[in-house]
């Protein structure tokens, strides 16, 4: 015959649960902080390391645009070719692409790698590449230090990044930065780290960022706006999303459609952002759901393009 451990022959069974129960949230409790704190640190360490071209960005700029290699993946019925959408932004804030290419001191064709244009309010550009897209022979002599170069463009090197300017308040490597200006939200440092293409238009004290990944077939396009006028954001983010808009839809029927986000993300202000729109549509051969979310100054889109 099995007996009774003699502390729970003196303990009421309603307590000994609850020390058990006790017990397991203390071990949870444990495994937290051994685990999970030190993974968020890590999330938050990585918004200022240097893997990506964002912290390069200087504070104050208006409109940036961002892609990485793994965009050339999706196929151009869902989103244009790698080389077509840089081109049409960079050229849109008057970057002398044709200029740079016929000085031979770039090679930006094809365009490889990663790559970040940028514009500031007073048309002031900046562009970021990695530094092998330079001529070996045409790199400044002075290390890090800014150089003018012909055309009056300003040229810095940034370890295995080179900067190109209109304006050498752009590259200064002490200047202020775009990221280290934004007050935390894990939402949107997830989204800098996990898309092919980041886009962001300044609105108000914040603006409206959009990040398309190409994923398991799909065009999968995910928008955060903060500190924006009210319902500026959202008009933002759709402006910036590919693919035609669907149609309005209730949000019962996007029950089957893959990789759409169903719960709404929180806002910074810790908030979670209630549901405003869904929809679904057809056309020209494409198929897209889409859910928003908006409050205040605070909105949030996902968009799922598929081929038909």
């Amino acid at each position: 015959m099995r007996m009774a451990a003699p502390w729970s022959r003196r303990l009421p069974r309603g307590r000994v649960r609850a020390l058990r129960a006790l017990a397991i949230a203390l071990l949870a409790l444990l495994v937290l902080r051994a685990v999970a704190l030190p993974l968020a640190r890590q999330r938050q360490a990585r918004r200022v390391e240097s893997a990506t071209l964002v912290a390069l960005l200087p504070a104050g700029v208006e409109s940036w645009c961002l892609e990485r290699p793994a965009l050339r993946r999706a196929p151009a019925a869902l989103w244009p070719t790698a080389e077509g959408r840089l081109r049409e932004r960079a050229l849109a804030w008057g970057l002398p692409l044709a200029a740079l290419e016929a000085d031979s001191l770039l090679r930006l064709t094809p365009f490889g790698g990663e790559w970040l244009c940028a514009r500031r309010a007073d048309g002031a550009w900046l562009l970021v590449g990695a530094r092998d897209r330079l001529r070996a022979d045409r790199l400044p002599a002075g290390g890090e230090a800014p150089s003018r170069l012909a055309g009056g463009y300003s040229l810095r090197l940034a370890g295995e990044r080179f900067l190109i300017a209109s304006d050498p308040v752009l590259l200064g490597a002490e200047a202020p930065r775009w990221l280290e200006a934004q007050r935390l939200w894990l939402e949107r440092d997830d989204l800098l780290l996990g898309a092919d293409w980041l886009e962001f238009r300044a609105a108000g004290r914040g603006g409206a960022l959009l990040g398309a990944k190409w994923l398991l077939g799909s065009l999968l396009c995910e928008g955060l706006a903060w500190d924006c006028p009210p319902a500026v954001g959202e008009r933002q983010l759709l402006a910036l999303c590919p693919g035609p808009a669907p149609a309005p839809a209730p949000d019962s029927a996007l029950a089957a459609a893959p990789l759409l986000r169903r719960s709404g993300p929180f806002a910074p202000d810790g908030h979670a952002l209630p549901l405003v729109a869904s929809g679904l549509g057809e056309h020209e051969g494409l198929a897209s759901a889409e859910r928003r979310w908006q409050a205040g100054g605070a909105a949030a889109l996902v968009r799922v393009l598929s081929p038909r």
